[in-house]
């Protein structure tokens, strides 16, 4: 700690003297002709180069990197909305910090606007996740932003761009305006055309959070979700220990608040209450039904012999894994479905939820953890005691009108 202490303060010091800034560093280059600054960084990049490479920390890629993922288009754009942003803020992040230290209050408003939005980010899911290898213990991570850090990007984009033909057209730069005006016209049909996938996925996942319950008061009373799940729950829980005990495979989607519409339509409906002999009969080998998954909404099996999609980085996924458990992280990965998973060759029970799949569950072990998730908390009883309708007359006992 003393020794990162001191190697902090140093090159503190130093890149307070050099105005050290590698936005700014690049402005100089461009307008002033001054390649002083750029040629400071570049001496620095140079001599950590020559370290990594010496201590064989060097990989030129973003995989392998301890807090990096593979999704080269994500990580090009978030580098690219950060250094957009250091040049409408007049300098990177480090130089905001150091200019703050020298009493600078818009640094300072900066550096907590920076402060802020990292807590927004990691508190509200938006920060992206570092890929990690399968290993024997710990199942792979594909990594990557999520859904809604990749909105995220696309809208900083978006908002990056209005800020700059606002502060151009204010200026009077007339061929910036002009050329982000135009970029403006086509620029956002355009990112609404490429990243629809996202979009769309984004949307629906808002759509189906609790923030429509409470706006509306949609939805069914406590008493009933749970009543409806503990029986479902119970099902799922007796059959898995059974086809664990026979090591019959199976595979069971439970639906949350993201709607699985496309993979039931690759099914066959069902509409059946949960029972522990129907999720045998349907898994039972040989069965019209029992290659696939079954997908539960409302605590009940809305269809089964459902095919899944394929997980992102199957090639970090570990191969002793077969394709109900691959099947299971890649439903994960692009839903909040809890998928649970029995091994027809070990009888081993996993679980599988964003993207990670943790195995070696037990009945009680499972139960506990499905009793956790899909059970409505104490706290949610407000919002799902059912309202009244204001434009509707109540009859008395004596069969008139209540006013």
């Amino acid at each position: 700690v003393a020794v990162a202490l001191i190697a902090a303060i140093i090159i503190g010091a130093i890149a307070q003297k050099n105005r050290t800034c590698f936005a700014g560093s690049i402005r100089d280059l461009a307008l002033l002709k001054d390649a002083s600054l750029i040629s400071v960084l570049g001496g620095l990049f140079v001599v950590m180069l020559i370290y990594n490479i010496a201590t064989g920390n060097f990989h030129l890629s973003f995989t392998g990197q301890p807090i990096a993922h593979a999704q080269h288009l994500w990580n090009i754009l978030g580098l690219y909305v950060v250094g957009f942003s250091a040049v409408l803020a007049g300098g990177c992040p480090f130089r905001q910090l150091i200019l703050t230290g020298q009493g600078s209050c818009d640094s300072a408003v900066t550096f907590l606007g920076m402060l802020i939005g990292a807590a927004v980010a990691h508190n509200f899911g938006l920060a992206s996740a570092a890929a990690k290898a399968a290993t024997e213990t710990d199942p792979a991570v594909a990594g990557g932003p999520s859904i809604y850090g990749k909105v995220a990007v696309i809208l900083c984009i978006i908002v990056l761009f209005i800020i700059a033909y606002l502060i151009s057209k204010n200026v009077g730069l007339k061929a910036i305006t002009y050329l982000i005006d135009r970029m403006l016209d086509i620029g956002l049909v355009a990112l609404i055309v490429m990243f629809q996938p996202e979009l769309r996925r984004a949307l629906e996942k808002v759509g189906r959070t609790q923030l429509g319950v409470r706006l509306f008061g949609l939805g069914e009373t406590v008493d009933e979700v749970t009543s409806k799940w503990s029986h479902a729950i119970n099902a799922i829980c007796d059959s898995c220990a059974e086809l664990s005990a026979t090591c019959t495979g199976a595979l069971i989607v439970i639906e949350r608040q993201t709607k699985l519409g496309e993979q039931i339509d690759t099914g066959t409906i069902m509409h059946a209450a949960p029972s522990k002999e129907l999720f045998g009969n349907i898994f039972y080998p040989k069965t019209p039904l029992h290659d696939g998954a079954v997908i539960m909404r409302d605590g009940e099996i809305l269809a089964a012999a459902c095919f899944l999609p394929k997980p992102s980085k199957e090639e970090l996924i570990n191969k002793k894994l077969g394709s109900r458990h691959r099947a299971a992280i890649g439903m994960s990965e692009v839903s909040d479905a809890i998928v649970v998973v029995v091994s027809e060759e070990t009888g081993q029970i996993s679980v599988a939820e964003n993207g990670v799949l943790e195995r070696d569950y037990t009945k009680d072990k499972l139960k506990q953890h499905l009793m956790e998730q899909m059970l409505p908390k104490p706290s949610d009883s407000w919002s799902r005691k059912p309202r009244k309708n204001p434009f509707r007359k109540e009859k008395t006992a004596k069969g008139g009108d209540k006013k």
